[in-house]
């Protein structure tokens, strides 16, 4: 019995002892980056690469046997000793988690080779080679081509395709285990990337993104889509129609006037949609590379096109001519009122005359309104014709317009400006601010070096004061001015030196109470370095900094003429006249409290910062000139359109006397005051007489003879019958005598 059990010791002893090969792979088609892959386990003391593995095929899947004891083993894969290594998720199938590590487990008992696995996974990772191709006739500029989707999360430079023969069909074969994914192609690191079709055989869309589709069970040659499109190939008996391009005005503008923000779309049709936009006014290349043309600048007579760069699904890029636009603008008016005594109105009025007054309008459209003003309180009708005879010694009449004339003029009132024409800086709208902060190189001063005014113009100097230390201008009309809303404009030209970065903004003027952001920030202007290239944006605070913009390519070396027009509900930046980009401002986005409060304006000359920093080639002092700033606001304060409504001139009423002299002055009416008023006058068979109720009237002819009497008891329209034409005298019997010349005819 005892040999027996020594015997089975022996066996066993010799079994521990025996090392089995065990051949680990992984599939490192889904791992960053990397030169040799290897693995690190507790029966090599996690060396780092001490097991490295190897591809023989180039296939991606990467393996390497190793000779060990039956036994309990921990273990993971990585790469470049340890550079990168595997995440596995603690509790998984295949792992065990000790305080911080989690690996793979491995028990051995005989000789085996291990499922291909995948990298940071537990599941099993037999891939399959996928060659994608794409045609990219279609597409007007590129550099690389690449494949981008789920199984390289999105990569934008991960698998580069290639062509070979230089026909023009990219390609790229890649190993993907079985299992659906989304894809498309793109290029250069995302800078153009395929538009596709919602709902086309070749795409789905998940949570707003429409890509490309496939479902990996084997080795696959997918066919050479042509870019943007579900179009595998071109065959000549399938016809294509050519490509082309129509522009249309769509804004809602009739008739245009002088000013009108204009927005033109064009349309394509044939063409990928990576197409490139040449806007043109007159034959001159004006806007910016979009299928949006916005501007406020066009005159009567201009025209407006397109040309556009691009190629359709089969064939090489080209050029393509929109068609032309004329454009009819109207300049813009201004409209007017003035008040005048109406023609039929005696020279030298009497008390209780029924007095005229006409409205002389200007520009005030088909059926403009009239409002008639009589010291101060609103009277009469609607009426280009104001009549009264209740007015008193002294009255003043006036007339406000309420006009519908087209294209009336916005009326922007300057109500700031500093056009630099002294020999300093005006210190009743500017400030100095002098500090060195924001991550730039410059501090700055107060100094005559940097900051100086002569011939007509404001320079900012910036100014290098030894190694990486450099002195500069910055003028801000904190505290001096402010405002809410209105048009900021000025005309400067910026250095082009590589460091500088002069800019042109504004700041809420509430930045002491609020920390940027929550002030709001609006970048009129800003440039970096030697570009040909303007930067306008706004900030504010939307649960953190938050800023949106644009740019326009201009030559730098010239003076320019930067704008924003700021209004309630929008801030629009210019260059030169042309819009370049627009902010709503709105509750949706967060902009309600930064934009609706005063700002002030800033300039300055910043060294790096947002531009490089200044190296050899820099060329300092470097100077940032300002020809002018100016701030206009139209008339009402909320900076909506200019009003319509005009005030006229005030007419002052003088009266004068009517009494007589003595009843002989029978055909002269002195400066006395009468009682009594007649009219109309002349007349051709009745007037209306209005006077003292209960007094006696007598008419008189030339000859003194009376030829009718009339008892006055309330206003009397008297008919003259048989009189012949000529001049009377109506006479008031009662009290003191009063008379007034007729005309009958």
């Amino acid at each position: 019995m005892l040999k027996y059990i020594v015997f089975l010791l022996l066996i066993v002893n010799s079994f521990k002892g025996f090392a089995f090969n065990v051949t680990f792979r992984v599939n490192m088609q889904n791992a960053p980056s990397f030169s040799q892959a290897e693995v690190n386990a507790s029966f090599n003391n996690w060396c780092g690469n001490c097991n490295p593995m190897t591809d023989a095929n180039g296939d991606g899947i990467c393996e390497t046997t190793i000779a060990l004891n039956a036994g309990y083993y921990e273990y993971k894969f990585s790469a470049d000793a340890w550079n990168i290594q595997e995440t596995l998720l603690p509790g998984t199938s295949c792992t065990n988690t000790t305080g911080q590590y989690t690996n793979r487990t491995l028990n051995v008992t005989g000789s085996v080779v291990l499922p291909i696995l995948c990298w940071g996974d537990c599941s099993n990772c037999t891939s399959f080679p996928v060659t994608f191709q794409v045609n990219m006739n279609a597409v007007p500029a590129f550099t690389t081509p690449y494949l981008s989707g789920t199984f390289n999360s999105w990569c934008g430079n991960c698998n580069a395709l290639s062509d070979a023969d230089g026909d023009n069909i990219w390609s790229a074969t890649i190993f993907l285990n079985p299992g659906f994914y989304e894809y498309k192609f793109s290029a250069d690191d995302w800078s153009i990337s395929e538009s596709l079709a919602q709902g086309s055989i070749c795409t789905v869309t998940n949570s707003g993104f429409i890509n490309r589709f496939i479902n990996v069970s084997e080795p696959t040659i997918l066919n050479a889509y042509v870019w943007g499109a579900c179009i595998i190939s071109c065959p000549p008996e399938i016809p294509i129609p050519d490509p082309s391009i129509s522009i249309e005005l769509v804004s809602d503008v009739n008739p245009i006037c002088s000013g009108a923000e204009l927005v033109f779309v064009a349309n394509i049709s044939n063409l990928t949609n990576n197409a490139s936009y040449q806007w043109k006014v007159d034959n001159n290349n004006v806007g910016i590379n979009s299928q949006l043309f916005s501007t406020n600048a066009l005159s009567d007579g201009q025209i407006v096109s397109c040309i556009i760069t691009g190629a359709d699904y089969c064939n090489p890029t080209s050029t393509y001519a929109s068609n032309q636009i004329p454009i009819q603008v109207k300049p813009l008016v201004n409209a007017g009122v003035s008040v005048e005594y109406s023609p039929e109105n005696q020279i030298d009025p009497c008390y209780g005359d029924l007095l005229s007054f006409n409205a002389i309008t200007t520009n005030g459209g088909l059926n403009p309104q009239y409002q008639w003003i009589v010291n101060g309180q609103n009277v009469g009708d609607n009426s280009s014709v104001f009549q009264s005879q209740d007015l008193t010694e002294a009255s003043v009449i006036s007339c406000t317009l309420i006009s519908n004339e087209q294209c009336l003029s916005e009326q922007w009132n300057m109500v700031w400006a500093d056009e630099f024409s002294g020999s300093v800086y005006d210190t009743t709208k500017w400030v100095p601010e002098i500090y060195s902060n924001n991550g730039e190189l410059q501090t700055y001063t107060s100094n005559a070096e940097n900051i100086q005014v002569n011939n007509g113009q404001l320079h900012l100097i910036a100014k290098n004061e030894g190694e990486n230390a450099y002195s500069s201008g910055r003028l801000i009309t904190r505290n001096k001015f402010s405002f809410k809303y209105g048009r900021v404009e000025g005309r400067m030209k910026v250095p082009k030196t590589r460091g500088s970065f002069p800019a042109f903004w504004m700041l809420g003027a509430n930045i002491k109470e609020l920390i940027w952001p929550a002030c709001g920030e609006i970048d009129i202007m800003e440039h970096i370095n030697s570009e040909n290239k303007f930067y306008g944006t706004v900030h504010w605070d939307n649960g953190g900094h938050t800023l949106q913009g644009s740019n326009l390519i201009s030559n730098a070396a010239l003076y320019h003429t930067f704008s924003t027009e700021w209004d309630s509900s929008r801030i629009r930046i210019y260059l030169d006249g042309v819009q370049y980009y627009e902010h709503a401002i709105s509750a949706s986005n967060s902009t309600l409290d930064e934009f609706t409060k005063p700002f002030f304006l800033l300039l300055n000359h910043a060294v790096a910062g947002w531009a490089d920093v200044p190296d050899n080639t820099s060329v300092f002092p470097s100077s940032f000139d300002v020809d002018y700033m100016r701030v206009s606001q139209k008339n009402k304060s909320n900076g909506t359109l200019a009003s319509n409504t005009v005030t006229s001139n005030d007419f002052t009423l003088n009266y004068v006397d009517c009494f007589p002299t003595s009843i002989n002055d029978s055909f002269i009416e002195t400066k006395s005051q009468k009682h009594f008023t007649l009219f109309p006058n002349p007349n051709s068979g009745t007037f209306i007489l209005k006077g003292q109720l209960g007094e006696s009237y007598a008419i008189v002819n030339e000859l003194g003879q009376v030829v009718k009497e009339i008892k006055l008891n309330h206003a009397e329209t008297i008919e003259i019958e048989g009189l012949k034409s000529g001049m009377y005298l109506v006479l008031s019997t009662a009290g003191l005598e009063r008379k007034k010349m007729i005309v009958v005819f």
